[in-house]
């Protein structure tokens, strides 16, 4: 009689990061449009003054990262991120009771703090250590839960808003997400299978792929054109998709819909986000990471595109789907196209320093575009938006040439 295997643990690792990913990044990061205007015309702010609480918060994560790969290297993933929940979620129910400006940029800092401690850098980590072969998918499926987190809490913050106000629903948020993942955290998030006495993709010892520790050091990383290849790509796409993220609802406000139709609009985008995490992740198994990374950056442009022209109901559902779908592919993509590049050793250190690039154009993004909206006369976001059409296809070429140049050393050849 055949003996049937168990589910293999990572595949619970990995619904716990969905949950996780869904419950922070979904919430502060992919509602954040939500709170744009409502925050801003109630304390009397123009919305690049908002938008930098957001950006700030993105810089303190982006600061935090390098030494949250180093925690992760040191400690392991499962300290590291219930320290980034609590962070998180106690930081984002002090908004609600903020009343200062400086208020909400001390408290978005140690918001984006805890993002850095608890989300994409462990995340990715966890998950290149738990999965081989099936890395693209298990990458795909834990990282729907930021666009399934925008495309359920879009509209159910927007009713949070509209019925209780938006400090009421800032303070809800916080308890809820800390209530959520702390207990995952600590119940389930394991750094290596390892620790389980298991290997990767479940396999019997027989099956076990050689050289599996083998990597880069961070030293060695900066010296390859692959890292800083890797690092514009990822500057890029962050500083498009945060300033699509936080200006897409006031635009189409702007432009006439009604603040319920453009909450669901963009909630749709997220949902079709999350099919493309999942599709992107099976194609870059099969096709490879890079090609199927410049496939979706060229369906972006698109998407952007079509949101110019978004005034009628139809162009806007469109836009949902053309736009949506290939956003699947960056947090699913980039960590496979790092660990291809630079190995599992040391991943991190490399990705916490990539990720300190990556998240410096998230923080400008949003505050560039809410300038360039600012300074326009009459108000407009359509120059912005071209901009972020052609930063959205140099970051394409720069995955592209994004490639190995120099082989893996072991972990026992290679100290640090």
């Amino acid at each position: 009689m055949t003996h049937q295997k168990k589910l293999f643990y990572g595949w619970f690792i990995v619904a716990t990061g969905f949950i996780i990913l869904f419950s922070l990044h979904g919430v502060i990061i992919n509602t954040f449009g939500v709170f744009l205007k409502p925050v801003s015309e109630s304390m009397g702010w123009d919305r690049a003054t908002f938008s930098l609480a957001l950006g700030i918060g993105a810089i303190a994560m982006a600061v935090g990262a390098p030494f949250v790969g180093r925690l992760l290297d040191a400690f392991g993933a499962s300290k590291t991120m219930l320290v980034g929940c609590l962070l998180c979620g106690l930081g984002m129910a002090a908004v609600g009771v903020a009343t200062k400006l400086m208020h909400f940029y001390v408290l978005f800092t140690i918001v984006g703090l805890g993002l850095a401690a608890a989300t994409s850098v462990p995340i990715s980590l966890v998950i290149a250590n738990w999965f081989d072969r099936k890395r693209g998918l298990a990458m795909g499926l834990a990282f729907t839960g930021t666009s399934f987190g925008g495309m359920v809490m879009n509209p159910v913050n927007t009713f949070l808003v509209q019925t209780f106000g938006w400090r009421t629903s800032y303070v809800i948020l916080g308890v809820a997400m800390t209530v959520v993942t702390v207990p995952l955290v600590l119940l389930i998030i394991r750094t290596r299978p390892s620790e389980m006495n298991l290997l990767p993709d479940g396999d019997e010892p027989a099956e076990a792929h050689a050289n599996k520790i083998n990597g880069h050091t961070l030293g060695q990383a900066f010296r390859t054109s692959a890292f800083w290849f890797i690092a514009a790509n990822m500057a890029l796409t962050n500083f498009m998709a945060n300033a699509i993220g936080v200006h897409c609802i006031p635009y189409l406000t702007d432009i006439g819909h009604s603040e319920m139709i453009a909450g669901i609009d963009v909630g749709l985008s997220m949902g079709f986000m999350t099919l493309g995490k999942v599709g992107l992740g099976l194609w870059a198994d099969r096709w490879g990471a890079r090609p199927t990374f410049v496939l979706s950056a060229i369906m972006t442009a698109m998407g952007i595109g079509i949101l110019m022209l978004a005034q009628p109901l139809w162009v806007a559902m469109l836009f949902t789907f053309v736009y949506g779908f290939p956003q699947g592919g960056p947090l699913t993509l980039t960590p496979m196209v790092a660990a291809d590049c630079h190995g599992l050793r040391n991943f991190g250190s490399i990705y916490g320093v990539l990720t300190l690039v990556s998240i410096t154009g998230a923080a400008i993004g949003p505050v560039v575009v809410g300038a360039m909206y600012d300074m326009s006369d009459p108000h407009t976001y359509q120059g912005a938006f071209v901009l972020l059409v052609v930063v959205t296809l140099i970051s394409a070429y720069c995955i592209y040439n994004a490639r190995p140049s120099t082989h893996f050393k072991l972990a026992s050849d290679a100290p640090e």
